[in-house]
């Protein structure tokens, strides 16, 4: 069943009607429609894995090593052609440091993005309970980031792309992270180097970009007054990000080091990383070096799983 006749959004854009499995808009031209296909893609179906995130500074580093779990039910078909209002479920749980291990934290984005803002828990190993957290939105720090990163910045965007007024500029071809297999198999004290990962084991190519420059909405509020993206046009995934201050200043550039995945098949970044330009340091997550790729092609279980009752059991499990 093809979107191209029967996917649109509502008049604030933070919605989307009639999605189906796929790219929600394969003729896009406008802006908008370019940034849903970003945040629709296809990623997998069920995705377990575990992977470290670091923060680096000059003078030091901090690794936090994670399990976790992301389902995007908009690609599990339902019978008698229903369709899931839930864009992605995710959960995570810490494992090391020994010293902060033992936490979980469940959030959940919608497909409505207009009337259903995300939910999210948090489960505290410490006092042993789940609790609403009701400040995980797109303008948060994110969580382990050492406050070089929002929450916003996962994936390079991520959240409600109706905060901004997306400007499309068109098809241009720029150098992109792209193939990064040698990445993957890299030493993390040989990769993670002062100021950028070691260009030994990152790799560029030329690629067709679409070049999307984001206005914040006079209404809305956010840490990022302007973006700017480049998002590759082959699998739709924004490759690098310009992320401005309310005074316009260059603040944040991510970087999406893509690789494809042949059995999905899909690409997908194995290094996604935002460099903070005032602190000269920057912060990486998804690093896949240590554990291996995971899955990504597991059956989707039943909302049932993702659920605030179960988080208690799954991080301790």
């Amino acid at each position: 069943e093809s979107n191209r006749s029967s996917v649109s959004f509502d008049e604030t854009g933070g919605r989307l009607l009639g999605l189906n499995p796929g790219i929600p808009f394969p003729d896009a031209g406008e802006g908008l429609e370019i940034i849903w296909n970003h945040l629709a893609r296809f990623r997998g179906t069920f995705v377990q894995r575990r992977d470290v995130e670091a923060s680096i500074f000059p003078d030091h580093r901090l690794l936090f090593r994670s399990e976790l779990e992301v389902a995007f039910p908009t690609y599990r078909r339902n019978p008698e052609g229903q369709r899931d209002d839930v864009l992605l479920y995710y959960t995570s749980f810490l494992l090391e440091p020994s010293s902060r291990a033992g936490g979980g934290f469940l959030l959940v984005d919608f497909v409505n993005r207009s009337d259903q803002p995300r939910l999210a828990w948090g489960y505290d190993s410490n006092r042993q309970r789940v609790q609403r957290l009701p400040h995980t939105q797109h303008d948060s720090a994110a969580s382990l980031a050492e406050n070089l990163r929002l929450v916003t910045d996962a994936d390079m965007f991520n959240g409600a792309p109706d905060q901004y007024e997306w400007t499309n500029h068109g098809l241009t071809e720029i150098y992109i992270p792209y193939n990064n297999f040698d990445l993957i198999h890299a030493e993390l004290d040989e990769l993670l180097t002062p100021y950028h990962l070691n260009p030994e084991f990152v790799r560029w190519e030329r690629h067709r970009v679409w070049k999307l420059e984001g206005e914040m909405k006079a209404d809305q509020r956010h840490g990022y007054g302007r973006r700017v993206a480049y998002v590759d046009a082959d699998s739709w995934g924004i490759a690098l990000v310009e992320n401005y201050d309310s005074d316009d200043r260059l603040w944040r550039v991510g970087v999406a080091h893509m690789m494809p995945f042949y059995d999905l098949p899909t690409t997908f970044t194995v290094a996604d990383v935002i460099h903070d330009l005032d602190q000269k340091a920057y912060n990486v997550r998804g690093l896949l070096n240590e554990d291996g790729p995971g899955r990504y092609d597991l059956n989707i279980p039943d909302d049932g799983y993702f659920q605030p009752a179960r988080l208690r059991q799954r991080a301790t499990r």
